[in-house]
This record gives C-alpha cells, sequence and structure tokens, in this order.
C-alpha cells in the first residue's frame, strides 16, 4: 500500500508541475471492499499540510507516507487507496518568520526528473517500488480511441 500511494501522489506532483500549479495540503484515503462479505470493512482518510505551497514530489510522499501510518491497520484487506491535493496557489511566495527554517527548493531536480520522464523513460521515487504487482490488471483495457492514435480503426 505504501507503493500505491507514493506512486498515486508523484503522479499528482507531476500534474501539478504540468500546470504550473503548487498544493499545500494532502488526504490520502485507503478502504477495504464495501462488498466482501466474509470479512470485515474498514474505511479511513488522513489529512496533512506542508508548511508552505509546493510541487514537489520528495515533500509530497514523505507527507503522505506519515499520513498512511496513522490510518493503516493490520488485518484488513485493502483494495482501494488514493491521494487527493489541495489548496492549490499559483505561486510559492511566501514570508518566512524570523525563526522558521526555509525549505529546501527541489524545482530543478522535480524539472530534471519530468524532462527525462517525458523523453526517454520513467525515473521513479524509490518508495514507489519496482515491482508492482499492486497495480491495475489491464488485459481486458477498452481501447482508447479518442486519446491514442494506435488504438483508431483503420478503414481500407
Amino acid at each position: 500500500m505504501r507503493q500505491a500511494i507514493s506512486e498515486f501522489t508523484e503522479r499528482a506532483c507531476h500534474k501539478l508541475r504540468g500546470g504550473r500549479q503548487y498544493a499545500r495540503s494532502i488526504s490520502v484515503f485507503i478502504q477495504t471492499n464495501p462488498f466482501a462479505q466474509h470479512q470485515p470493512g474498514y474505511a479511513n482518510c488522513a489529512h496533512g499540510n506542508l508548511p508552505e505551497h509546493t510541487s514537489d514530489s520528495f515533500q509530497f510522499c514523505r507527507l503522505a507516507r506519515r499520513l498512511l501510518e496513522q490510518i493503516w491497520h493490520d488485518g484488513y484487506e485493502y483494495n482501494k487507496a488514493g491521494v487527493m491535493l489541495g489548496d492549490f496557489s499559483q505561486s510559492t511566495r511566501r514570508q518566512i518568520t524570523l525563526f522558521e527554517k526555509p525549505v529546501r527548493d527541489n524545482s530543478q531536480i522535480m524539472a530534471a526528473i519530468d524532462r527525462i520522464n517525458s523523453t526517454v523513460g520513467t525515473i521513479k521515487l524509490a518508495t514507489s517500488g519496482v515491482d508492482q504487482g499492486w497495480a491495475m490488471r489491464r488485459e481486458r483495457l477498452s481501447p482508447a480511441y479518442t486519446t491514442r492514435w494506435q488504438d483508431i480503426p483503420l478503414v481500407r
């Protein structure tokens, strides 16, 4: 579940950077299958805030893992998890106080990762894992006629 939450958080941060947006809060949720009658049900959500608006995957993943630890209970078969970002902003400008420690700026690292991912392949945080056995099954995925050129039917 930690891998899934990290992966979802990374994707959300990538979309933030693509839209030149910043966020400050994140919500993490998990749940079991509500239709499974042979096992107990559980669902929970936790919310957290960063000190300032950012699109930094490192900071959001660290916070998301802490939030997951707060709501996780052993003994359940979870089947759904997700993250939601909030408190959006167009800018990261904020006046810090005299005693406040400035947050490390990883914007150049995030920009380099996005540039590499768009041309060469996929760079992920280690917390997302290498073997993602939890990922969605896609054997019967419907064609995406409106979004992928390869799926458009060819008429001869």
